[in-house]
């Protein structure tokens, strides 16, 4: 057989090519030389088949070694054919262009060492190395996008905004950074649309510069809507968060609250500290008292007094379950609360309640809130003199610096959101006198109602004023029927 052809190099596979051989008769004689010269005692018929035997495993392996080499220089072939392309594709990558490129146009300078490109929109001249790629050009255009789909919605915020029916109202809020100390303030703009529903839109997001007053932040940024100055020169601008005051007011009693509330606390720590406690407390909720397992022990936080009326409200659900299993652990037992803690804990619970459910009719950001005012705050009021007069002696201290705080904030109401309350048809003006009667006897209360008649009618001619008496008309002639269909509905609703 003839000797199979070395393969010849072929650049990058050169490496792989030196390392084979070829085969040849050559070794098939040094096999029988080596069989020859052994000291193996074979008959003549053994030694001719062992002769063969070994004729045919060197043709074998020749001939395998031959497919081998074969099947290498195919597997070479197309490595020379994928290097090939590799190279054709680098050469099309090089001269391929990027998309930047059909938003910029490209600026050739006297230094060719320096390449500038330029938006085609906003003119803006920017570096571009070749070196440097372009994805700084990339950001560039994605910025620009943001800030033309920013002012397209400005646009159309201003548009809504010229086209309310009514006056704007902005709402504003205040934070600091404990860091740097900067006062920060994001205001929202509040208005009516022509279908009657509730707008608002965030307008402004900055750092604010002192003083806060409400002036002053109307002048610094630029909130009078259409150069029309505020009404009566800006006296009602400024109004404070009610669900702040409340949360301010609630948070100086808390202080003082009863030692019984802290044990609650204990053991709703202990019970979530320990997995194997809480799902055993959860079990006995689930298959002895047959209790909701889907409701959890609260815990309170010292800044969110709302969670200690959860907390509260929520051991109250648990009761027949705490006293179960805090008087089988050793390790809270001091903490089993009898009838009377117990009792404590529901008066608390119904104190707090009527802070938690005014605080949710303020926080409502899909209906008006304005016209709840009044009821809300004199229904606080009632109740911390009723209190402070009650019989639970163990709530005397607390209220005591809660009527402080509400007598700072709240002793003289607001007579632009009594106004609303006026307007709301479930109360009107005999609501308010009223409600004056209870809290200051019939002298102070003609007073008071007469000082928010006159708030009204001064409205009035301040609207007329501005705006025109055929637009008043028009908008008071819209809210009398809206009113008259709602008392329409619910009188439909009581005779069915």
């Amino acid at each position: 057989m003839a000797e199979v052809e070395e393969i010849q190099d072929y650049g990058p596979r050169s490496n792989i090519t030196k390392s084979l051989k070829p085969y040849s008769h050559s070794q098939t004689h040094s096999h029988l030389s080596l069989l020859s010269n052994s000291r193996l005692s074979l008959s003549n018929s053994q030694s001719e088949i062992l002769i063969k035997l070994i004729v045919v495993l060197d043709l074998k392996i020749m001939e395998k070694s031959a497919n081998s080499k074969k099947r290498l220089v195919e597997d070479l072939e197309i490595l020379d054919d994928v290097h090939d392309d590799e190279e054709e594709d680098k050469g099309d990558i090089r001269n391929r262009r990027s998309i930047v490129w059909n938003e910029m146009k490209r600026i050739k300078l006297d230094d060719k060492s320096k390449t500038k490109a330029k938006c085609n929109h906003y003119k803006q001249v920017i570096t571009a190395k070749s070196r440097n790629g372009t994805s700084h050009l990339k950001r560039h255009l994605e910025k620009r996008d943001a800030l033309k789909h920013y002012d397209e919605e400005r646009k159309i915020v201003e548009l809504d905004m010229q086209n309310a029916l009514g006056r704007i109202f902005f709402t504003s809020d205040n934070w600091r950074n404990d860091h740097t100390q900067d006062e920060y303030i994001c205001i929202t703009a509040h208005w009516i649309d022509r279908n009657w529903k509730s707008q608002k839109r965030i307008i402004r997001f900055g750092v604010l510069t002192p003083p806060f007053d409400g002036i002053t932040i109307a002048e610094d940024r630029q909130l009078v809507r259409n150069g029309k100055g505020l009404l009566f020169s800006g006296d009602f601008f400024q109004i404070h968060c009610c669900c702040h005051i409340i949360n301010l007011i609630v948070q100086a009693g808390l202080r003082l609250i009863d030692d019984v509330v802290e044990k609650i606390r204990s053991i709703g720590k202990h019970f979530r500290h320990s997995v194997p406690k809480r799902k055993k407390f959860y079990q006995i909720t689930q298959q002895t008292y047959h209790l909701d397992g889907k409701k959890r022990i609260c815990r309170d936080c010292c800044v969110r007094w709302n969670s200690t009326y959860l907390m509260l409200d929520r051991a109250l659900y648990f009761r027949a379950v705490v006293d179960h299993v805090v008087e089988k652990d050793i390790e809270i037992k001091m903490y089993l609360l009898d009838d009377d803690e117990w009792h404590k804990v529901l008066v608390i619970r119904d104190f707090l309640k009527v802070f938690y459910n005014i605080t949710n009719e303020f926080s409502a950001s899909t209906t008006p809130t304005s016209n709840v005012y009044f009821k809300g705050v004199w229904d606080i009021q009632c109740m911390l003199l009723e209190t402070a007069n009650g019989p639970h002696s163990f709530l005397f201290n607390m209220v005591k610096d809660m009527q402080k705080k509400f007598d700072k904030c709240w002793l003289d109401y607001n007579m632009l959101l009594s106004c609303a309350c006026v307007l709301d048809p479930r109360y009107k003006l005999k609501f308010v006198e009223y409600c004056y009667t209870v809290l200051y006897g019939e002298m102070i209360a003609k007073e008071k109602v007469a000082e928010v008649r006159a708030i009204l009618c001064d409205l009035l001619k301040e609207y007329r004023d501005v705006d025109g008496e055929e637009k008043v008309a028009r908008l008071v002639g819209r809210q009398i029927c809206m009113f008259l269909l709602v008392v329409i509905g619910w009188l439909i609703i009581a005779v069915g």
